[in-house]
């Protein structure tokens, strides 16, 4: 995944010019005038950080991208039972979706097959995946934890859709996925485990473990 390439406040200040163009009217839409004049600087202090739309738009792409897996990892490290940590980690990214989508072309930005940035959003599911996996090697489960985080990846998807409008709100996607989670979790760990129910178990806060 590409990374901001070191640009400083004010290429910040122009990624969120762009994704704000973006949102609004796509990516086919949007000109370099668009974004320079929705950052309000001239149009040639946009080419100083940014060598052409299309750049702009995949640096837009990965910073949602990074900001969803660092949520992740905060959840995936966080205090907790499996299946608490596990719905915090697919709120990160499902969220992000469900939000992006509440606009006209936010899809595009997290979209697999978009021609300009598909590519970086499919390798980001390696990157969530690992952290699942890392939640769930907490389970006594019934097969490899790297197995049962791409089940739950592909399972999770389907928590900020509706089959008839209008889509589901915040509060029923986060209801969705922590059902979903209790689920997996309880379909997943092994039946004839010696360990208790408890066997999901819970990671201690930061106080418990240095007591």
């Amino acid at each position: 995944m590409e990374n901001d390439g070191g640009r400083g406040h004010k290429g910040e200040l122009l990624l969120a010019a762009a994704k704000r163009c973006f949102l609004m009217h796509g990516y086919r839409r949007t000109s370099i005038d668009d974004v320079a004049q929705e950052a309000g600087v001239a149009k040639g202090t946009v080419y100083l950080y940014f060598k052409s739309k299309e750049e702009i738009f995949r640096a837009v792409s990965s910073a949602v991208i990074r900001k969803y897996l660092g949520d992740a990892e905060k959840a995936a490290s966080s205090p907790g039972t499996v299946e608490e940590r596990l719905a915090g980690a697919l709120e990160a990214k499902v969220l992000t979706v469900h939000a992006l989508k509440s606009s006209a072309h936010g899809q595009e930005l997290v979209d697999s097959s978009h021609t300009v940035s598909g590519d970086i959003f499919e390798a980001s599911y390696s990157a969530f995946v690992k952290i699942l996996e890392k939640i769930l090697e907490d389970a006594d489960l019934s097969m490899p934890a790297s197995e049962a985080a791409w089940l739950v990846f592909r399972a999770a998807h389907s928590a900020g859709f509706s089959p008839a409008p209008p889509p589901p709100d915040v509060a029923e996607v986060q209801r969705r996925i922590r059902a979903l989670a209790e689920v997996l979790v309880r379909g997943l760990t092994d039946p004839v485990s010696s360990r208790p129910r408890a066997a999901a178990r819970a990671r201690p806060s930061a106080a418990a473990r240095t007591s």
